[in-house]
């Protein structure tokens, strides 16, 4: 939605970031997750980016907002290589901390 609304204000060009968050390798979900995901995105795309591993099912949030933001129009994505829940040193977790963290921010601008 942000980008059809920059668009319709005359932005032409699109670059984005997603920042640290947590990854496939810690993002645990239920299938409650998986069947949202594929009802609005569709049964291929819930099967590229929520994967059964060791009985369980995972998802790579950061890799579903590349596809969104590609489908958009992104031109150039840019993704954070680190999972939130391995590093809770560096990063602040819900899921590492039990909804005891801090808050990070992001910074989103239009250069005119």
């Amino acid at each position: 939605k942000a980008v059809g609304i920059m668009r319709e204000m005359g932005a032409q060009r699109f670059y984005a970031a997603v920042g640290a968050c947590i990854h496939p390798c810690c993002y645990e979900v239920g299938e409650d997750m998986r069947a949202e995901v594929e009802r609005l995105q569709g049964h291929g795309f819930a099967e590229k980016h929520i994967v059964f591993r060791e009985g369980k099912l995972y998802a790579d949030i950061a890799e579903i907002n590349r596809s969104l933001l590609y489908d958009a129009g992104v031109e150039k994505i840019d993704i954070c290589p680190d999972c939130t829940a391995c590093k809770p040193a560096l990063y602040h977790s819900h899921r590492v901390t039990g909804g005891k963290r801090g808050t990070m921010g992001a910074v989103i601008s239009i250069e005119k």
